[in-house]
């Protein structure tokens, strides 16, 4: 265990200001001579703010020997108690990390929750209370108390079509301000899970970049890693001078952070099923076509529809409006797959787009008529049919035939009473007025209140039957 302080040659404090040492070659200089001295030592006890409990965490000591210079004295790492020990400490300013300094999230017993911290509670050497010891001082109660730090979560996928999830994807957020160097807060990494999600744990308050290595550790150990996927920092940049740096707060979590990673060698994508159509093949109707299913990660698709196997003008999208030119012929889709190493084409099945037949003429149908008054009567009619209804509407008595000189009646005979035009849209009920002939009004008249019998007919209009009454 280091019990002295440190020394550089020619009775130096700090590497800054140590002699150097000409060496030739074949010459052996045996006056390269120092004299240690017994170095502080400091101690204390680490413990969790969320449960109180011990932590076994990583205790580093850093030396400020001249203004601005640092340098790293050693580490500990706590006991089952919470308890470290930092020997050797030299009479400079010094001061004591709590981190999980590269030990990056998913090892085994990594104190990854945790955010870094000084002593007295800081998260940066420029707040930090440094210690000022004496040779040989043993200082203790060097105590902290860890507070839970802040989160980055996110998603990994292929930069594919299908957006497949990448599992074991290793990644990482460092401290953006690259002026504070390597006792900046220092960061953290995870690995993706099997739904490529992520969450970095144990970020102080800081800026971070966050990169995505490209690296997949399979295992679970993460041993060995493989540059499956081109590097990346967010939001989808490729150097860390372009990154946006995120702003942590400790006990936060940023989330939403993804990627999607292209492949280092990708290659020629390939159909495993094909693309499948979905709609009803009629005019005017809307037909889809699915992407199908391809492997080896496509980053583009593109849509064809076919009429009889020859493409149609202008219909490059993944849905088509059925024209009227495609009545009586076979609809089809292909698409086509791509990415940096080239592409291919699959094809669906077929759809016939039957003929249309022609809309049913509109037809009026009588739905009431109105007493009669002052020789008019009305009369509602309803259209029914995919055209507007029009036409002529007669009343239509039947009166007994005189055989004149006779005084007897023969057959009876039809008389048109009265008639008017119409003109109905399809689906909807309009009123029309029929003026009664000198004839039709007397008729009216004569058959009291039982009321004539008529029939209402014409062009365009289903006959019916109706009594008309008079009202005076």
């Amino acid at each position: 265990m280091k019990t002295y302080a440190t020394r550089w040659y020619g009775e130096a404090t700090s590497f800054g200001a140590a002699s150097t040492v000409t060496v030739e070659s074949g010459v052996e200089d045996t006056e390269v001579n120092a004299r240690l001295v017994a170095g502080a030592t400091a101690k204390g006890r680490v413990t969790s703010g969320l449960t109180g409990n011990p932590i076994e965490e990583v205790v580093f000591g850093i030396e400020e020997p001249e203004p601005g210079v640092y340098e790293y004295l050693g580490f500990s790492v706590g006991n089952s108690a919470g308890e470290y020990t930092i020997p050797g400490i030299g009479e400079h300013k010094a001061y004591i990390d709590f981190t999980s300094y590269g030990c990056p999230v998913g090892e085994p017993g990594c104190p990854h929750f945790y955010a870094l911290q000084l002593f007295d509670g800081a998260s940066t050497l420029a707040t930090a209370t440094p210690l000022l010891l004496r040779a040989g001082e043993a200082v203790t109660e060097i105590n902290a108390v860890m507070q839970e730090g802040g989160h980055i979560a996110g998603r990994i996928t292929t930069a594919s079509v299908e957006d497949e999830p990448i599992a074991d994807a290793y990644v990482c957020a460092t401290v953006a301000a690259a002026s504070q160097g390597i006792f900046a807060a220092p960061g953290g990494c995870a690995y993706s899970n099997g739904n490529g999600e992520y969450t970095i744990d144990g970020l102080s308050t800081q800026s971070y970049d966050v990169q995505f290595t490209g690296e997949v550790c399979p295992g679970e150990q993460q041993a060995q890693c493989h540059d499956t996927y081109q590097r990346q920092y967010y939001s989808g940049e490729t150097t860390e001078l372009q990154a946006n740096a995120l702003s942590v707060i400790a006990q936060t979590t940023v989330g939403g952070i993804d990627a999607r990673l292209l492949e280092v060698s990708p290659r020629t994508p390939v159909s495993t099923s094909a693309p499948v159509l979905s709609g009803i093949p009629a005019v005017g109707d809307v037909l889809g076509c699915s992407q199908g299913v391809w492997e080896h990660g496509p980053t583009g698709l593109s849509y064809v529809w076919l009429l009889n196997g020859t493409p149609i003008s202008g219909q490059t999208s993944a849905s088509y409006a059925v024209q009227p030119s495609a009545q009586g012929g076979l609809i089809s889709c292909e698409v086509t797959a791509s990415n940096a190493a080239g592409s291919a084409s699959a094809g669906s099945g077929t759809l016939r787009v039957p003929v249309a037949l022609p809309p049913t003429p509109g037809v009026g149908e009588l739905v009431s008529t109105s007493a009669v008054t002052h020789r008019r009567t009305t009369v509602v009619v309803r259209c029914v049919g995919a055209t507007a209804c029009t036409g002529t509407a007669e009343l239509v008595a039947t009166v007994p035939r005189k055989h004149h000189g006779r005084g007897r009646h023969g057959r009876a005979v039809e008389v048109v009473i009265g008639h008017a035009g119409f003109a109905v849209a399809p689906g909807t009920t309009e009123t029309f007025a029929i003026d009664l002939a000198a004839k039709g009004a007397k008729l009216v008249r004569a058959a009291g209140r039982a009321g004539l019998r008529v029939l209402v007919r014409g062009p365009g209009l289903t006959t019916s039957t109706a009594r008309l009454t008079d009202r005076r």
